[in-house]
């Protein structure tokens, strides 16, 4: 393993380009062409990081680096720039799309962001923590979830 990663920290980051920037990247061009409504648009792109990202394994990364961001705040920086950085520039093209075409009211895009990302930490958060410990009548469907919270959020930033 050592022969193609010289420390456990260059291997953590290529298992992080592989596993989590690409999803991001991949998005980033399918969102560039969607047709729909910003609405719909956002729901997708919740839906889809849900698919190809938070119902993997490689979500346990997300968990991992919160709780260890101060023990290690080189890797942090590093998920912040691969990770955060365009996630949350993607999601803010998104808000300002629908606040240009008027589907949206004007609000704070920084501050709505993480009203779109939250839930999702919180899905994978719960997944890797109190999920596997809870009874079936408890658990949270994902997909559920995020379509409700999606358009709740529709809701919330629609035109009066």
């Amino acid at each position: 393993l050592f022969l193609y990663f010289p420390s456990k920290e260059d291997l953590f980051k290529a298992v992080v380009r592989e596993n989590v920037v690409a999803p991001v990247t991949q998005g980033a061009a399918e969102v560039a062409q969607f047709q729909g409504s910003t609405s719909a648009l956002i729901e997708w792109m919740m839906l889809q990081w849900w698919r190809r990202y938070g119902a993997t394994k490689a979500s346990g990364i997300s968990k991992l680096v919160m709780s260890e961001a101060s023990n290690f705040p080189d890797l942090a920086d590093f998920f912040r720039t691969e990770v955060i950085m365009p996630a949350h520039a993607l999601v803010r093209s998104a808000l300002q799309r629908g606040i240009d075409r008027g589907e949206f009211r004007s609000v704070n895009v920084e501050l709505t962001l993480h009203s779109v990302m939250s839930p999702l930490l919180f899905l994978v958060m719960w997944k890797h923590s109190m999920g596997p410990c809870c009874p079936s009548h408890e658990q949270i469907d994902p997909e559920a979830f995020i379509s409700q919270h999606a358009q709740l959020l529709a809701r919330g930033l629609s035109q009066p």
